[in-house]
């Protein structure tokens, strides 16, 4: 998953792929990391999107597209739920 953060991901998919009902997928990855599959693909994501405002060379809503969010607005507000700053904030106290 690490490797395809960027892709349009859902336990169904990542279901077929494994030969998994989703249900199934989704309780044995919480039960071994603890987190939901899809906290853990929020926080792959955010990750890099940290790494991508950090260069400046895009702005946020070019990183939201680039690991994987349709919608800026989303992004940001996950990436809030993560860091617990948005991504204009996380840029100030980083610059």
């Amino acid at each position: 998953m690490e490797e395809h953060y960027n892709e349009q991901l859902s336990l169904s998919l990542i279901g077929r792929h494994l030969k998994v009902r989703p249900q199934y997928l989704c309780r044995i990855f919480s039960e071994n990391q603890g987190v939901s599959l899809t906290q853990f693909i929020h926080r792959v994501r955010i990750c890099r999107a940290k790494e991508l405002l950090l260069t400046g060379r895009f702005n946020v809503t070019e990183v939201a597209m680039r690991v994987g969010f349709d919608d800026s607005s989303y992004f940001t507000r996950i990436f809030h739920k993560v860091e617990g700053k948005s991504p204009s904030d996380f840029l100030t106290g980083n610059v």
